[in-house]
């Protein structure tokens, strides 16, 4: 059962990367305030953009497996695309699609 994952943030100029431990039922805050656990100091950021968490999957047969979520709070919207670690990663494709989030969907 596996009720955590490791959120790693990677700064595109530098490389460097951080990561943050995120368990069940915890809420890992993103944006350009100093209260955020990750601080992205970027234009269209927005002061508190977002938040990541697990919870539970509702499907069946999948009991015990978690989902990561996210609850956008931007003004300018959220994006995703999956990252190199992803299940849907294509190696071949080095530059994937940002996907828009849709609000209340």
């Amino acid at each position: 059962l596996e009720d955590r994952c490791d959120v790693v943030i990677c700064r595109g100029q530098t490389g460097a990367t951080q990561t943050f431990p995120l368990g069940s039922g915890g809420v890992l805050r993103i944006g350009r305030g100093m209260a955020n656990d990750v601080v992205l100091d970027f234009n269209g950021v927005s002061v508190y953009h977002c938040e990541l968490y697990l919870r539970p999957s509702a499907e069946p047969g999948q009991a015990g497996k978690q989902l990561l979520c996210i609850r956008d709070s931007a003004k300018n919207g959220t994006g995703v695309r999956p990252g190199p670690h992803s299940l849907a990663a294509d190696p071949s494709n080095t530059n994937p699609a940002w996907e828009p989030l849709k609000r209340d969907a």
